[in-house]
């Protein structure tokens, strides 16, 4: 499976995602997220090379790049597990 997820909702329109795309397959959408903010869309998915650099450069762990066999789990970028943590963490105590 190939695909990049990106939460409209965690975006904050800072475009470091759009930065270090090399192919230049990401953009600044025209409509506006919950928290006011043009939230980064996928605007040419045939041309993404799945390097991953677009989620690894998001402060928010706003994108995910999945690229796995049918069976095995998504990849996620060391943001994203670093969120994860903090939640776990919050929730914890």
């Amino acid at each position: 499976m190939r695909k990049v997820t990106i939460n409209e909702d965690y975006c904050k329109a800072c475009e470091l995602c759009v930065s270090a795309c090399p192919k230049q397959v990401l953009a600044l959408s025209s409509r506006l997220n919950a928290n006011g903010y043009h939230p980064v869309e996928l605007i040419d998915e045939p041309h993404c090379t799945m390097c991953a650099f677009c989620a690894r450069m998001c402060p928010d762990a706003a994108i995910e790049v999945w690229l796995v066999a049918a069976a095995d789990p998504p990849l996620q970028s060391d943001s994203l597990r670093q969120r994860d943590t903090i939640e776990k963490e919050q929730k914890n105590g």
